[in-house]
């Protein structure tokens, strides 16, 4: 668990030095009650200056009703009359909080990740559910800085653990798509066990990927090898997401025909499978379809077994190379991101 009082001192220790440097810089938070229109802007604003364009940019009504609706609240540092950091809090359906929306123009006096901090400290104090990021685990690629300060806050200060490598978001010009670490600060429950197929290939990969990310190894009584190796026969491509997502369902529809559609709108394609007993050929058909086995959800599944995570890259997407801040992670974990990383990359050849 989180320590509180330390975090509140280090959000101190960071603001005091960005006041002593004196760069003029002013910090709105939730409490000023900024105009709605105007976070809006500020938020928009800023992520296209960062990202070149982001996502938010495509719908600015629905960024203006989630901060109405009180399920986005940002943190702004101001010089003078201008945004230049964001960070901000964004609710989940089962009560957790995304950490994100995360964006700086002045990378040299850590003002965005003092921001990032005190949203941090704004959850821990006032919620006891998990705090979640997608953080940015790529190195300096066309034009875009690299995530190493993003980890250092969520990884050292908010003591946040990866479960998953992902990705899933494209940005940037050109276009690219950039790895996140799923993070949680609450670990990954075990209930049910966690099956593997019985399949030397699925074995060593999701030996080095998705039990680590688990906390879990071959040895422990919480995995199982094994299982039925009958297929899922039909499949669903969910639309409206800024990725694919393919899951379990449908009226005959082939894997192979909701991928194909799937890639026709999004470079990242996701599959996401409860790993129970019955389950075991889906994981090895979505493998021999190309997808990479890529981490574990936060949440169980349906029967209370742990979910896993595959994705899939489309051919000719330009992926930007993991830079992972090692010394931040038990070596399971950094093991297992630099595995994905590298699979995703032998997948695009």
């Amino acid at each position: 668990m989180i320590n509180i009082e330390r975090l509140g001192q280090t959000v101190e220790q960071k603001w005091r030095k960005v006041k002593e440097l004196g760069q003029g810089v002013t910090i709105i938070t939730p409490e000023h009650a900024l105009l709605v229109e105007t976070q809006a802007e500020w938020m928009i604003r800023l992520l296209n200056a960062m990202y070149f364009k982001h996502g938010v940019s495509n719908n600015p009504e629905k960024v203006k009703e989630a901060i109405e609706a009180g399920q986005i609240n940002s943190w702004f540092a101001v010089r003078g009359d201008e945004p230049i950091a964001i960070a901000s809090l964004i609710r989940n359906e089962d009560g957790s909080q995304e950490l994100g929306r995360a964006a700086s123009l002045d990378r040299a006096h850590g003002i965005g990740g003092l921001l990032m901090l005190m949203a941090g400290l704004d959850h821990f104090i006032h919620n006891d559910t998990p705090l979640v990021a997608e953080v940015r685990v790529a190195t300096q690629f066309e034009g875009i800085p690299n995530g190493m300060a993003t980890q250092r806050n969520c990884f050292d200060h908010l003591e946040l653990v990866p479960h998953a490598l992902i990705p899933a978001f494209h940005h940037g010009n050109p276009d690219r798509n950039e790895p996140f670490a799923f993070s949680s600060s609450e670990a990954i429950e075990l209930i049910e066990r966690m099956f593997i197929p019985d399949d030397p290939a699925a074995l060593e990969l999701l030996g080095s990927i998705a039990l680590p990310f688990a906390g879990l190894d071959l040895s422990s009584k919480k995995v199982g090898i094994g299982g039925s190796s009958n297929s899922v026969k039909s499949w669903n491509f969910v639309e409206g997401l800024p990725f694919g997502l393919i899951v379990p369902g449908g009226l005959n529809s082939s894997l192979e025909f909701n991928v194909k559609k799937s890639e026709e709108q999004n470079p990242f394609t996701l599959i996401q499978i409860e790993m129970s007993p019955n389950m075991m050929g889906a994981v090895i058909g979505c493998m021999n379809e190309g997808f990479v086995p890529c981490g574990i959800d936060r949440k169980l599944g349906e029967n209370r077994h742990p979910v896993l995570m595959l994705g899939r890259l489309r051919n000719g997407t330009v992926l930007a190379p993991t830079q992972l801040k090692e010394d931040s992670l038990d070596r399971g974990r950094a093991m297992a991101i630099h595995r994905v990383g590298l699979e995703f990359r032998k997948s695009l050849k």
